[in-house]
């Protein structure tokens, strides 16, 4: 009897406490019922490590979806590292890894840290393969309402690139990241990747890859004012061993008219009109 009213007497009983509770902590019979979580995470952050601290989120971002490439995440794996950017090995490229050597993931943040960046979106300098890598021209690049097509050009110095018998496949990348939101938007950006593999591959003056867009990413685009392509193919053998890998740097482009009209992007140089005096 005496446990069931006391029981109910917990049940009923109303505790309340006004002004600051900041720090506040009830502890009965050595038991703690209450502790006020005091937040930390921003606070007392100077200027400098606030801005570091919302690039951090920009990197980790870009890193997160370069990384769910298999091929590009096979190219970095593969790629000889160190923690400074200064000290990255540019020989050897494809070689073997070392055992305890950085995770792909860890390898694209560390690169991406010492790259000039904006905290609100990726980009041109952002880093997306290793810096030993060989240019690669874009001549035309076309987003359409529910398909990204982009055109790559395999001519270099008026003359076509040599390909070796090994490199049987290519797979074409493409990074897409929006941003500028139209209307106030939680997101300041959004980033996901596209890819396609081209087996028996047959050397060309131009090669052509497509990359279909959900419904959900289509709505995406459309609630931002511009977006950046990144863009790179890497050539393997029959047996997925990678040779080389072509890369081009970001191209941004306005989606103002998207989807009613196609977005283009291209690398080539926009001639400015002269000024009349």
């Amino acid at each position: 009897m005496y446990e069931w009213e006391m029981a109910v007497s917990k049940e009923k009983l109303k505790i309340e406490f006004t002004g600051d509770l900041s720090g506040l902590s009830i502890i009965v019979n050595g038991k703690s019922l209450y502790k006020d979580k005091v937040n930390t995470k921003n606070k007392d952050l100077s200027p400098k490590q606030k801005k570091e601290q919302e690039t951090h989120s920009v990197i980790s971002k870009f890193a997160r979806s370069i990384n769910s490439v298999p091929v590009l995440k096979r190219v970095w794996d593969k790629t000889e590292f160190k923690r400074s950017y200064r000290k990255f090995k540019k020989t050897d490229m494809f070689g073997s890894p070392a055992p305890g050597k950085v995770i792909p993931f860890n390898k694209i943040m560390g690169v991406n840290r010492k790259v000039n960046q904006k905290t609100d979106h990726p980009t041109s300098n952002n880093i997306f393969v290793p810096e030993n890598r060989e240019y690669l021209p874009i001549y035309n690049a076309i987003l359409l309402q529910d398909e990204l097509t982009v055109n790559v050009s395999l001519i270099k110095n008026d003359s076509m690139m040599e390909f070796s018998y090994k490199e049987q496949m290519v797979t074409g990348t493409a990074i897409i990241s929006s941003y500028g939101p139209k209307k106030i938007c939680k997101k300041r950006f959004e980033i996901f990747s596209r890819w396609q593999t081209i087996k028996e591959f047959v050397p060309a003056e131009s090669c052509q890859f497509s990359f279909p867009l959900s419904i959900k990413e289509q709505e995406i685009l459309k609630k931002y004012k511009n977006c950046y392509l990144f863009f790179t193919i890497v050539t393997e053998t029959a047996f997925e061993y990678i040779i080389r890998c072509f890369s081009s740097k970001g191209i941004t482009s306005s989606l103002k008219d998207y989807p009613v009209s196609p977005v283009h992007f291209t690398n080539q140089p926009v001639l400015k009109k002269a000024e009349v005096k």
